[in-house]
């Protein structure tokens, strides 16, 4: 409780909510008590309550295969992320709901899985729209006759590599919007 008071987020009644709402979701005490500064630190940043931090976080952790003491890891690469685009950290986590089942299927760390899902906040796609294009370009990429391989081909790229394709999602900046969106 001393912890949310130092972090400012609404003192020991925040603190006591996020508690309830991490041990809840079936981390243990010791758990949920080292993911209560990420937590808060979330729900500060974004403001919304600590349920709302609290569950966006926990599903990243459990999506990804992400063991809870890396929570704090996993709530400042989400807040950079969040901080370099116009997305936030809950759209992130929604994302992630969406379609981070397919970027754990295709090997993906948490942190490549953010890195495209910001290269799609900056084209202004975010949250489940996100986690739908993620899940799409990952399964589709490998198809040359896909939609998507035929929109990046009107700009000169015909990559089935997603790290690749993604570099140059970056480089079109707001043009990539067309190119995402035929995933």
């Amino acid at each position: 409780q001393s912890q949310a008071m130092r972090l400012g987020a609404g003192g020991s009644t925040a603190a006591t909510q996020a508690l309830e709402y991490l041990t809840g979701a079936g981390l243990s005490v010791d758990e949920a008590i080292g993911a209560l500064p990420a937590t808060l630190r979330v729900a500060k940043n974004e403001q919304i309550d600590t349920a709302k931090s609290a569950s966006a976080l926990t599903d990243v952790m459990s999506i990804m295969g992400l063991a809870f003491d890396q929570t704090s890891r996993a709530g400042d690469v989400l807040q950079k992320s969040a901080d370099e685009t116009s997305t936030s950290v809950s759209a992130l986590a929604e994302a992630i709901r969406t379609g981070g089942g397919e970027a754990v299927k295709a090997g993906y760390s948490f942190e490549k899985t953010v890195v495209i899902l910001t290269a799609f906040a900056k084209a202004g796609i975010q949250g489940s729209e996100a986690g739908t294009a993620l899940k799409s370009l990952l399964q589709n990429i490998g198809d040359p006759a896909s939609k998507a391989r035929q929109e990046l081909a009107k700009f000169g790229e015909s990559t089935g590599d997603v790290n690749q394709f993604i570099g140059r999602l970056i480089e079109l900046g707001p043009q990539s919007l067309q190119v995402v969106r035929a995933f």
